[in-house]
């Protein structure tokens, strides 16, 4: 009986994070993609871990990609922040903090109205972020 509990609790966490995985893929993958532009007002947080903190710059957003041509700014946080791996966060907010008018960062959303809106990719200047960093920064 015992064995039986063990066996249980060490697998119950496994399969409750496969489940909440194969969700969020899931809903990423069936909800209708929109592109906002983004700044940056704290890029990291030392407590928490390596991360970009950014707002949506709602001022320069298509809204054309929503339903009516309105932006749901009510749907999104006010504050939001994207992971980045530990190596390549000081160089983000080098570029970040930088606030060239040339470098544009924007945020890739799966969108569904009335949800939660999920962030999927960012990028600099229409690259993926570590192909802008690869080809664009040495």
């Amino acid at each position: 009986m015992k064995k039986l509990f063990l066996i249980m609790a060490l697998t119950l966490p496994l399969v409750v994070l496969i489940i909440w995985g194969s969700w969020l893929w899931v809903t990423r993958g069936i909800r209708q993609e929109i592109v906002l532009p983004i700044q940056g007002y704290d890029p990291r947080d030392l407590l928490a871990g390596h991360y970009l903190s950014y707002q949506i710059k709602w001022d320069e957003a298509d809204c054309a990609q929503f339903e009516d041509g309105v932006c749901p700014v009510e749907t999104f946080p006010k504050e939001m922040r994207f992971y980045v791996p530990e190596h390549q966060a000081a160089r983000l907010e080098r570029i970040l903090l930088q606030k060239d008018p040339m470098v544009i960062f924007q945020i890739v959303f799966a969108y569904k109205p009335h949800t939660t809106p999920i962030a999927k990719e960012m990028r600099i200047n229409g690259f993926d972020w570590q192909i802008y960093l690869r080809r664009f920064q040495k």
